[in-house]
């Protein structure tokens, strides 16, 4: 039986998904208001990020679902805080 070997190599970008850093607390504040921060932890600056929640019930179902302000632009190392309501 022979050995396996390397025919042929080949360098490939593999994307970097994980940019952004939440910190928030899963109870809602004074009227449901749910609070947090944000942090881009990339390379790069982000455009137009929005942030999404959904509430669902014991069985898995959707129940509630609501979104931010859109954040026009989130810098290298930058945070910012946003509320869902």
């Amino acid at each position: 039986m022979s050995k396996p070997y390397v025919y042929q190599q080949k360098a490939v970008s593999v994307p970097y998904h994980d940019v952004v850093r939440l910190d928030y607390s899963n109870i809602p504040f004074l009227n449901d208001t749910l609070i947090g921060s944000v942090n881009n932890v990339g390379s790069f600056d982000i455009y137009d990020l929005s942030i999404y929640a959904s509430a669902h019930n014991r069985t898995a179902a959707q129940i509630d679902s609501v979104t931010n302000r859109t954040i026009p632009i989130l810098k290298s190392g930058e945070s910012t805080f946003f509320w869902l309501r």
